[in-house]
């Protein structure tokens, strides 16, 4: 059978042209234009001399085309594989901004009620100061002459008050620890799903731009990243 010479290295180079040039209406567009090109190319100037040798001419265009489908095949699997593992990738990332938000607004929600317990401790804390200091300035005037029982009621309620003013004390240094600790994981969540948001995001954009592929739509809407860790 009859191949015109350079026919099938012109096939490879309009093939590679039309997959991988930039827009320009001098390249084929696709791998079918790029295969007209071909086929125009086999028909100009491998027409048959005689009658008998159009057999062997129909026989090479179906080569070609059979080329070409095979190019076409393999190019789409391609771009298939590429979608269905970017839908894989997306789909993780979406997944993981939605328990990253979760986790942010649960620290939100620890850092009210931690800022509140605060805010309720600095109260009591004053009132324990204020308690303390009034008991402890309570001391008998040695001018009355107090009594050993005075002055020991009087030691006993310094005690209870000094006891009573280190626990809140106690209790507030470790809310105002606590408060502090919520907020830098509350800072760092808040980063952390800014930067998932962006690979998301980056993904999706990528997926916008490819032919849909094993019924994976990427979603559009993403109604729990709106309002971001508010």
């Amino acid at each position: 059978m009859f191949r015109p010479r350079g026919l099938y290295e012109e096939a490879a180079r309009a093939s590679v042209a039309a997959s991988e040039a930039p827009s320009d209406n001098a390249q084929p567009q696709t791998i079918a234009d790029a295969f007209g090109i071909i086929m125009r190319l086999a028909m100009d100037t491998a027409a048959p001399a005689a009658p008998e040798e159009l057999p062997e001419l129909a026989a090479f265009i179906g080569e070609i085309d059979a080329m070409r489908a095979r190019i076409e095949q393999h190019i789409e699997a391609k771009k298939s594989s590429r979608v269905a593992k970017l839908s894989c990738q997306h789909a993780e990332a979406y997944s993981e901004c939605r328990a990253a938000l979760d986790r942010l607004r649960n620290l939100q929600q620890e850092r009210g009620r931690i800022n509140g317990h605060l805010n309720g401790l600095t109260q009591r804390l004053g009132d324990a100061r204020a308690a303390f200091g009034t008991v402890q300035n309570s001391k008998p005037s040695l001018a009355s002459f107090p009594s050993d029982d005075e002055l020991a009621n009087w030691s006993r309620a310094v005690a209870v008050a000094r006891q009573q003013f280190d626990a809140v004390e106690t209790e507030y240094r470790e809310a105002k620890l606590a408060a502090h600790t919520v907020e830098r994981e509350f800072e760092q969540a808040a980063k952390e799903l800014e930067a998932l948001k962006e690979r998301e995001a980056s993904l999706r954009g990528q997926l916008s731009g490819q032919p849909q592929a094993l019924g994976m739509a990427p979603r559009s809407e993403f109604p729990f990243l709106r309002s971001g860790g508010e």
